[in-house]
């Protein structure tokens, strides 16, 4: 046997031991369990995806093991997003110019319409950036004919912007309804400042959307220590944020309560609330739990009954930019998976405005993990010893030819 076959016979064997390595390797990996169908993105561009609950009881408490998987087996960045219990936003709602010009007397007018046909007791102006004193005088009518006065000798601010060609001063004056607006400005002989336009800010206020979670099973204990114990059991480990009780009880009761996630032995108390007949509903902090348990303290009162309750989930979603034609699929339900470092996190939130809605499916346990854990520990030892058996078989050969070549070596040199 020549020494190139001896190497190829220890390359075989060592690609052996390597394919040993990679089997015990791949162990050690923890796979992702669930998967849902998000199907086809209809063209190119930013989607919503809702995250339902169902889907999210499969993922970790800090959900660090969601990914979106494309057609192609690659991970697509993400970021994930959740509604707040309210929003408030402010818009400027511009009123009507009806005039603006100078005027004769040294003075620039500008007269506006109430759109907001409401009390108001503030007007922003919109003017062209300027650095000069100049004082105004606000009057309101309600026929453009008859003028009174709201509020005299106002220091009108310089402009305090270098990013805008125009500065907004907020003109405020005790709350008024009139119908008109006019506004005066000193110009004593200068030259007028430029106003661009005028109006209010309009606040608006919108509820977060939320989801609603199966009904938990309710398990009601009556303390001799004047407290009941209300055990909200649910069949999975839902986020859950909100939560409305319907309750029998009194005309009239007022109790305090306290919520934990899990017992109260073990748990984590994460709110405290109040109950009365007009307030049943009330949010938590969102915690991902299968139980939840309601402390009510009765004082001298009889027991409330629980007769039903509801649960809900903030809405939580992905904002991801999927292509035409692919089809996706969430992942979830990884243990040892640490949250994805994607560039998006960083990106301004205008670049994904306005995007498609897409919903995912319900979470199903991936095929290939269905069987039992003893069962795939007994089919990965089988495959182990069976090739451990087959490079030991090959070493043996490897040997023996070596040592029947030296021995044949031997022999032809004592004959020689």
């Amino acid at each position: 046997m020549n020494i190139p076959s001896i190497k190829d016979s220890l390359r075989k064997a060592g690609g052996g031991i390597a394919v040993i390595l990679s089997i015990a390797r791949s162990q050690g990996q923890e796979p992702f369990l669930y998967h849902a169908v998000l199907g086809q993105a209809g063209k190119d561009g930013f989607y919503k995806i809702t995250l339902a609950p169902r889907l999210l009881a499969t993922c970790k408490e800090d959900r660090s093991d969601i990914r979106i998987a494309g057609g192609d087996g690659k991970y697509v960045p993400y970021v994930l997003k959740s509604d707040l219990p309210l929003f408030s936003s402010q818009t400027f709602q511009p009123f009507p110019v009806l005039f603006n010009a100078k005027r004769e007397d040294s003075t620039t007018e500008l007269v506006v319409g109430n759109k907001a046909d409401t009390l108001i007791g503030s007007l922003l102006l919109q003017v062209s950036n300027y650095s000069a004193d100049r004082k105004a005088t606000l009057s309101g009518s309600d026929d453009r004919n008859h003028w009174y006065v709201i509020r005299e000798s106002i220091a009108l601010e310089e402009a305090n912007s270098n990013t805008r060609e125009y500065h907004v001063q907020s003109i405020s004056f005790p709350p008024s309804r009139y119908r008109f607006f006019r506004m005066k400005i000193e110009d004593r002989g200068k030259l007028p400042i430029k106003i661009l336009g005028a109006g209010i800010y309009t606040s608006n206020s919108v509820n977060g959307k939320y989801l609603s979670i199966p009904d938990p099973a309710i398990v009601q204990r009556d303390s001799a220590d004047k407290h009941s114990y209300i055990g909200l059991h649910y069949d999975a480990s839902y986020f859950i944020d909100q939560v409305v009780l319907h309750i029998r009880g009194p005309v009239f009761y007022k109790r305090k309560a306290w919520v934990y996630a899990g017992n109260m032995a073990d748990g984590r108390r994460v709110a405290e609330i109040e109950l009365s007949p007009s307030n049943g509903t009330f949010r938590i902090p969102s915690v991902k739990t299968s139980q939840l348990l309601i402390d009510i303290d009765n004082g001298d009162n009889p027991p409330l009954t629980i007769r039903e309750a509801e649960s809900y989930q903030l809405n939580q979603y992905l904002l991801a930019y999927l292509q035409a034609g692919n089809s996706y699929t969430l992942l979830t339900g990884n243990s040892s998976a640490l949250s994805p470092d994607y560039d998006l996190t960083a990106a301004d939130d205008s670049l994904m405005a306005n995007p498609q809605v897409m919903t995912a499916g319900l979470p199903e346990r991936i095929v290939l993990l269905e069987k039992p854990p003893t069962e795939q520990k007994k089919t990965s030892g089988g495959w182990l010893w069976l090739v451990l058996a087959v490079v030991l078989l090959l070493l043996g050969l490897l040997s023996f030819r070596m040592i029947q070549s030296i021995t044949e070596r031997q022999k032809t040199d004592r004959d020689r």
